[in-house]
């Protein structure tokens, strides 16, 4: 075996898109570029591009096995080590270059050409407000379709929402299984969110593939059978590391046009602004209420003010208060 100069690396097989690159348009300041378009179903695709759009092949084979525009996969995780399967960090691009990549703690940030270290202050950090910066996941799983022993498939998002769910969903099932995720049947799955900011979202998660009772049972059979087998997870998990398993390895082009585009236009669902608008609204109008009750009966305890001549009573009767609450 080959000690050094070769990185032995299980392949990308392909990927796992609910988005793709858009035709060229021009925007109002004249500028040339290609609005991304989403999806509300998964599509699989090869590492192959297409010439006339540059946007990835469909898997062709994987998607005839599949219904049409599926909501749901089975996928089965390659590694218990939840960073390893599910890689995160916090991302900028501008220039068809990464400029800034931080863990929430610290940062490498590139400037002019020059790296530099830095502390990644999500709570104060300008660029993350400004969603310049986002979250960044990369998924890498097994399809129950592509039968290729070590054929990985990749899914990538930028979503607060599908990141923090994914990542969610896999820490409470580590915690059921005492650790073992690997070879677990489990199911990626596109869901629907209320969010006030940003109306009704389409995010991604990951859900059981099987009842409970049968997903520990089958945790307990894969930790039997790695007694039986002396196999080391953590060596073979240490190994991929070395490797380099589990980065980004997406070109920064193709992630800037998908995700971080110049002439960005947000894909809100029918509804979704009016729904954060109305719930904004609702708010308001409460907290006014409110503070109007609270100046009434501070007036009340008070009294008159003796230097003040008393208003004269109005002619109209006065309209019954609203009660208060969410809805009115």
């Amino acid at each position: 075996m080959i000690k050094r100069g070769l990185i032995f690396r299980l392949a990308e097989k392909g990927k796992i898109k609910i988005g793709y690159r858009g035709k060229e348009v021009e925007s109002a300041g004249g500028k040339k570029f290609c609005p991304p378009k989403k999806l509300n179903y998964f599509v699989v695709t090869t590492t192959e591009r297409l010439a006339e759009t540059g946007n990835f092949a469909k898997d062709e084979e994987v998607m005839a096995k599949l219904p049409p525009e599926p909501k749901e996969l089975k996928i089965r995780l390659p590694f218990d080590d939840i960073d390893l399967n599910f890689h995160t960090s916090f991302a900028m691009y501008k220039g068809n270059k990464c400029v800034c990549r931080g863990d929430g703690e610290k940062a490498e940030f590139f400037e002019n050409g020059v790296r530099k270290q830095i502390v990644c202050d999500p709570e104060n950090c300008p660029h993350l407000q400004k969603e310049e910066c986002k979250p960044t996941g990369i998924l890498s799983c097994f399809l129950a379709e592509c039968l290729e022993i070590g054929a990985v498939y990749k899914f990538r998002t930028h979503s607060w929402y599908s990141v923090s769910g994914i990542g969610a969903s896999l820490l409470y099932l580590s915690g059921l299984t005492k650790g073992i995720l690997q070879g677990l049947p489990l199911v990626l799955k596109i869901v629907k969110k209320t969010t006030e900011k940003h109306g009704v979202v389409t995010c991604v998660t990951i859900v059981l593939g099987v009842e409970m009772m049968e997903f520990r049972k089958l945790a307990i059979q894969e930790m039997e059978s790695r007694k039986m087998l002396s196999v080391d997870m953590r060596l073979i998990e240490a190994t991929a590391r070395e490797s380099g398993f589990g980065t980004d390895t997406d070109l920064p082009e193709d992630i800037q046009g998908e995700f971080y585009p110049e002439h960005e236009e947000r894909n809100i669902t029918p509804g979704a602004q009016k729904t954060a608008d109305a719930i904004k609204k609702k708010k308001e109008d409460i907290a006014d209420r409110v503070g109007n009750r609270v100046a009434a009966q501070g007036k009340k305890v008070a009294g008159p003010d003796p230097e003040k001549p008393e208003p004269p009573p109005p002619k109209k009767e006065a309209k019954p208060e609203e009660p208060l609450g969410l809805f009115g």
